[in-house]
């Protein structure tokens, strides 16, 4: 029986998608040699469009780990299959308060940045699930690098002023953003839109030892 069943985990939507060194850094080798493996076909994945950085999705990973019987690297990836949240613009006291909300959630990884520049480092590091954007940084800067953020096939979500007049989930949706809130909102509630989410590509088996306690709130 393989580690994920064990653990009452679904493998069918490992979603992440991850860069050659995260890979590398699952499997214990060298990122050149995850790179040949790529470039020969033998593990399979994408090209960013534009640039020669490639791409594995974790479901793709974890074919390549079983099909090689590499036991470790499979509970590696497994014990590292976190939904990723990136938070782009949002100010200290909120992400202080969204970080509390999450507190004692291992499903769930968050990361905060405050520029448009950390958010494209910190996803060169870690490829997110999950980006909420503040609307703080003007409409076409932030549906710009949506736009961006849904090629690298992570799910967006917007958070505007409540008396914003032209709202841009209303103009973009459903073809950008996956949901959205008003300012000023309860962490708690964030914490459950991104949960939902999550829940549509990473559905949680019931009983898995790294389940949600809140998954519906």
């Amino acid at each position: 029986m393989s580690n994920a069943k064990k653990r009452g985990m679904s493998t069918k939507h490992l979603h992440s998608i991850l860069t050659t060194g995260q890979c590398a850094r699952i499997i214990q080798c060298a990122p050149r040699t995850v790179a040949k493996w790529f470039d020969s076909g033998k593990l399979r994945g994408h090209r960013l469009p534009g640039s020669n950085d490639r791409r594995v999705g974790r479901d793709e990973l974890l074919k390549f780990i079983r099909a090689h019987q590499l036991v470790d690297a499979e509970r590696r990836l497994l014990e590292s299959a976190a939904v990723n949240v990136l938070t782009v613009g949002l100010d200290d006291m909120m992400v202080a308060a969204i970080r509390a909300a999450f507190d004692g959630q291992k499903w769930f990884s968050i990361r905060a940045v405050d520029t448009m520049y950390e958010a494209g480092c910190a996803a060169q590091e870690q490829v997110p699930d999950i980006v909420l954007f503040d609307l703080c940084f003007g409409k076409a800067e932030v549906v710009s690098a949506a736009k961006i953020a849904k090629k690298s096939g992570a799910k967006v979500m917007l958070l505007a002023n409540e008396d914003d007049p032209d709202p841009l989930w209303v103009i973009e949706s459903p073809k950008l953003f996956d949901g959205h809130l008003s300012k000023p909102c309860d962490p708690k509630v964030l914490m459950g839109v991104v949960k939902r989410v999550a829940d549509t590509f990473l559905p949680l088996t019931v009983g898995s030892s790294r389940q949600p306690k809140d998954a519906t709130a």
